[in-house]
């Protein structure tokens, strides 16, 4: 049985190294490996932890996912779902994303950033409410949607 509960900042490692695994999917798709999900650090996720909401999926003692949501400019900002390969498929992206809206039940939008090329991650999205609001070229490599849902009038 898979639980979500808030992560702890003695999660960070834990938490990075199933983001690694995660992304590198569309570090490979993109052959681009400086992408944030990579690049991170424990230090800045036990930050996260610390100052923001982070669920984790925990199934049989184990971190099998997580998901950040991070205040900025009036919405959540949401950052970083991860689900271990192994794990992906099962719908814990759906059950983290649900979790964290309902953890932030005063927050009027949530929003957030994909990389174009990874068009499951972008119909996931899609069809738990999301809006493609811009497309942003940011490198030769990497075109970014950023997505919004709105919730309530602001």
């Amino acid at each position: 049985m898979t639980t979500i509960v808030r992560a702890e900042p003695g999660d960070a490692a834990a938490i990075l190294a199933i983001q690694k695994l995660a992304f590198e999917t569309e570090a490979r798709a993109c052959d681009e490996w400086n992408i944030p999900p990579l690049t991170e650090t424990v230090d800045m996720v036990r930050e996260h932890i610390e100052t923001a909401v982070v669920l984790k999926a925990v199934e049989d003692g184990q971190l099998i996912g997580s998901i950040r949501g991070l205040p900025r400019d009036g919405a959540c900002f949401i950052r970083a779902l991860a689900i271990a390969p192994h794990a992906q498929g099962r719908g814990l992206g759906s059950a983290l994303l649900a979790a964290l809206e309902q953890a932030h039940p005063d927050a009027p939008a949530f929003e957030l950033n994909t990389n174009q090329r990874m068009a499951a991650n972008v119909r996931f999205y899609l069809r738990h409410g999301y809006s493609i609001v811009e497309t942003r070229r940011e490198s030769d490599k990497i075109t970014l949607e950023f997505m919004r849902k709105v919730v309530r009038a602001a």
